[in-house]
């Protein structure tokens, strides 16, 4: 799909979302991938000053896997390092059937758009409900 090294870890997310405690029956797992740098982050439904920012509704400020995975690699990325580094965001959810886990849509909202704009992160690859999606 994406080469080796993004399929690769696009699979070991998926993995890990299915694993992960779930908020309404989905999981949203991201990752920001530079060099032999990974980092992951997730959805957490709890709020954030950093989610805040970003918010444009003050009661919808439970952290986003963009918004988590951005605040963790800013520890061990400086802003060039970033801007050159690919954020992967995806999703699982239960299919129809109740049994199946599929891809769902992770396209970046808008409070996570700005986040990832302002990370200077040009490469994000996402799932949009029908196909991946890379953007460069």
């Amino acid at each position: 799909m994406f080469g080796q090294k993004y399929d690769s870890i696009i699979r070991r997310m998926f993995i890990a979302s299915v694993k992960k405690d779930k908020i309404f029956r989905a999981s949203v797992i991201s990752c920001i991938a530079y060099k032999k740098i990974t980092v992951f982050g997730e959805n957490k439904n709890k709020t954030s000053t950093v989610q805040h920012k970003y918010s444009k509704d003050s009661s919808r400020v439970h952290i986003h896997a963009e918004i988590d995975v951005i605040t963790k690699a800013k520890q061990f990325l400086d802003k060039d390092e970033l801007a050159k580094a690919t954020l992967i965001v995806i999703r699982h959810k239960l299919s129809d059937d109740d049994v199946t886990y599929i891809y769902g849509n992770t396209t970046p909202c808008s409070t996570c758009r700005a986040a990832i704009n302002d990370a200077n992160i040009v490469k994000v690859i996402y799932h949009d409900g029908t196909n991946f999606v890379f953007e460069e």
